[in-house]
């Protein structure tokens, strides 16, 4: 908790205190404050922040004007709203542009912790979901250079033998044996070749299903 950065953008001096002091009690070590719309800008152009916290009327400015910034300059990190006169209007508007959810003031100690436990929380599965899916298209890229440069023929099917994928010299052996390239169906491979890749595939998916359901296949 001493690494999580929060900020809070509040004209209201004894909010911006109150709200302080509540998290650091808690153990948020890291709390920037702004008073402004421009220091929560130069606060936010400056340093990362895992939590931002801001009222949705700030002194010559909005909050949704902070959200659209937030939204436009590319920052990631979750927001949330604080309101003194919640309606539909304004947590549809603060939604719209990316708040991560909106409180009604008066706001106690209790209801502070409790959304910005919410907000990190998604904030760390959102980062978790993002790194996973950078982790997994580079190995989806990596497959493919190698799916690519494999000199042998390499045919991906699904489980009902219909083909997924050919590489190139896959491509080229069926277009040796004069049949399209565009062959859906492991089955309609023609000759002794055709039949083996056939027969190879449907050995892989039967002990693929015996391991699915806990079997060993007998000797």
């Amino acid at each position: 908790m001493d690494d999580i950065h929060i900020l809070i953008v509040d004209d209201e001096e004894s909010l911006r205190l109150t709200f302080e002091m509540f998290l650091k009690r808690e153990g948020y070590g890291r709390i920037t404050t702004a008073a402004t719309m421009e220091e929560a800008l130069i606060a936010i152009n400056e340093e990362k922040f895992d939590l931002i916290i801001s009222d949705i009327v700030l002194q010559g400015a909005r909050g949704t004007d902070l959200l659209r910034h937030i939204q436009m300059t590319g920052v990631q990190c979750p927001v949330v709203m604080i309101t003194g006169y919640p309606n539909l209007e304004s947590a549809a508007e603060a939604v719209r542009y990316g708040a991560f959810d909106y409180i009604s003031k008066p706001v106690n100690k209790e209801t502070l912790l409790r959304f910005v436990r919410q907000a990190l929380k998604h904030w760390e599965l959102e980062k978790e979901k993002k790194a996973l899916q950078l982790e997994n298209e580079k190995y989806r890229h990596y497959l493919e250079v190698i799916f690519s440069s494999v000199s042998d023929a390499i045919i991906t099917v699904d489980e009902k033998m219909n083909i997924v994928q050919l590489n190139h010299t896959a491509r080229n052996w069926i277009a040796e044996m004069q049949q399209e390239v565009e062959v859906h169906d492991l089955k309609a491979l023609p000759g002794g070749m055709g039949l083996a890749c056939f027969q190879d595939a449907s050995k892989v998916d039967q002990g693929r299903n015996l391991a699915d359901h806990g079997l060993h296949r007998l000797p």
